[in-house]
């Protein structure tokens, strides 16, 4: 176990916990995306997906525990990195490309902590539901007062028809997206906080490789292009939901 300690709080082994933990969490990321673009879908879509993690029970929250464990990792681990970074930077490094790292690596830690802020209110919005006027107990309210089922009835899951209990009475996830998006702090918190992640994938995806030893100098260039077109596509992907909802008043009613 000792030896184990040793590894983890040494500079390759801090490494070595941000790209294991960036890989998982960028799996989780693209995963939530594809989930959450059921919004273009029926709404009844997005709601049996919804309906399908609830249905998980406490093993949804033990995953939404997990996930944040790996997120407060990925975070203090590049945070202590950027520390010794620039402890080491002083008085004994005089090369551009030290430095840029060096300013990349800050970024990157301030950047997390603001992600860190923008998970928690986006589990307290959606998940918990106890931002105050987004409980949605018992109703979805957009800004301009108008109102929308907070539960709504589905007869097929994820397209396919339910065996049993019809009609199915489920959380209307797609009228609280819409809904909640509608208050353009939300809305602009939201694409912020997407945009942040965005830019740490672009430049974190490519640096996880390289320390996993999976870059070598031919593939560094496309892999740092590689890295930015991923970064941008995630957040048009997030970005494109309160986008469609402020601008084309996708999802809203009538």
């Amino acid at each position: 176990m000792r030896p184990l300690i040793f590894f983890l709080t040494s500079s390759i082994g801090k490494k070595y916990l941000v790209a294991l933990t960036g890989l998982l969490l960028i799996l989780f990321v693209v995963g939530h995306l594809l989930g959450n673009l059921q919004f273009f879908l029926p709404p009844e879509w997005i709601n049996a997906y919804g309906h399908k993690l609830q249905s998980l029970g406490p093993l949804l929250w033990l995953i939404r525990l997990a996930l944040l464990a790996v997120v407060s990792i990925h975070i203090v681990a590049t945070i202590a990195l950027a520390l010794e970074n620039k402890r080491a930077r002083t008085g004994r490094y005089a090369v551009p490309g030290y430095r840029a790292s060096t300013v990349a690596s800050r970024s990157m830690a301030v950047s997390g902590l603001i992600l860190l802020s923008f998970i928690i209110f986006h589990l307290l919005h959606f998940t918990v539901r106890v931002v105050p006027g987004h409980e949605y107990n018992k109703a979805v309210l957009t800004k301009d007062g108008k109102e929308l089922p907070h539960e709504v009835e589905i007869d097929k899951h994820w397209g396919i028809p339910l065996a049993k209990d019809k009609p199915h009475v489920v959380h209307n996830v797609h009228g609280m997206m819409a809904a909640g998006f509608t208050y353009p702090a939300i809305a602009g918190f939201y694409v912020f906080g997407v945009f942040l992640l965005g830019m740490h994938l672009s430049h974190g995806a490519g640096s996880f490789l390289q320390t996993l030893g999976l870059r070598n100098d031919r593939m560094r260039s496309l892999l740092a292009v590689g890295s930015r077109v991923f970064g941008w596509a995630i957040f048009i992907g997030y970005a494109s939901i309160p986008f469609s909802v402020i601008v084309f008043k996708h999802g809203l009613p009538k």
